[in-house]
Formats: structure tokens, C-alpha cells, sequence
């Protein structure tokens, strides 16, 4: 019976801090976010080029990229101002329908994408952060 009840506190515990570890929250107001599209066509990055992220938080391959997005952020947002699109009122811009997707932008035009998925967004961060990428 001891071993019944200590293997249950044990299997509880794990799950526990299993769930706890994997909630899938991660806090995306820490970032910049537009209201409406209509803010693209206006947002001042000083002439350089920018980043739109479209996402939703629920989105399993949105999830599995946030850490991606939060060091690239973090990291190079002076050079790459980056901007969030959440539940953002009007027509996204360049027909972005998936997500989790990325367009370059500079003076309020797509330079390039959607870029879509978390490989092409990776490999786009690894272009940037080179030197490598060109639109």
C-alpha cells in the first residue's frame, strides 16, 4: 500500500511540474503590436528595412518559434525593427492567410514574403543576422 500511495505522489508530481514547464504561455506584450494595417503603411523605421510577425498564440508551430522570434528581437531589433500582428483590424497585407508568417517591409512596401513556417523563418533570422539576406 506504501508503494501504491508513494508512486502516485510521485507520478502526480511529475505530471505537475510537467504541465507547468509545457503551458505554452509565452508573453508576447513585451513587443510592439498594430492595431490596423493601415499603420504599415505609416510605420517609421527610419528608411530601414522592418519585420511584420503574424501570429496567434495558440498556434502550435507559433509556440515552437517564439524563442526564435524573442532572441532575434532581442538581439536585432535595432538594426530589424520588428512589429507583432495579432488579431489586427483590415486586410493583412501581401494576402498573408497562414501563420506563423513574416514579411519585410521598408517605406510601407512588401520587400519580400510571406515568408511562412518555422524553417523559412529561422533560415530568414540566420540570413539577417549574416548579413546574407538580400530581398
Amino acid at each position: 500500500m506504501k508503494f501504491k500511495l508513494l508512486g502516485t505522489f510521485v507520478l502526480l508530481t511529475i505530471v505537475s511540474f510537467t504541465l507547468i514547464a509545457c503551458d505554452g504561455s509565452q508573453d508576447y506584450d513585451q513587443f510592439s503590436h498594430i492595431d490596423n494595417y493601415s499603420e504599415l503603411d505609416t510605420y517609421d523605421a527610419t528608411g530601414d528595412m522592418y519585420l511584420v510577425y503574424f501570429y496567434l498564440p495558440e498556434c502550435p508551430a507559433c509556440q515552437d518559434l517564439f524563442d526564435d522570434i524573442e532572441d532575434f528581437y532581442h538581439d536585432y531589433s535595432d538594426e530589424y525593427p520588428m512589429v507583432f500582428s495579432y488579431r489586427t483590424q483590415g486586410t493583412p497585407p501581401a494576402n498573408v492567410s497562414h501563420v506563423p508568417s513574416i514579411l519585410v517591409m521598408q517605406d510601407g512596401e512588401v520587400l519580400d514574403g510571406p515568408i511562412t513556417g518555422v524553417s523559412p523563418i529561422r533560415d530568414l533570422f540566420t540570413e539577417l543576422s549574416s548579413g546574407d539576406y538580400t530581398p
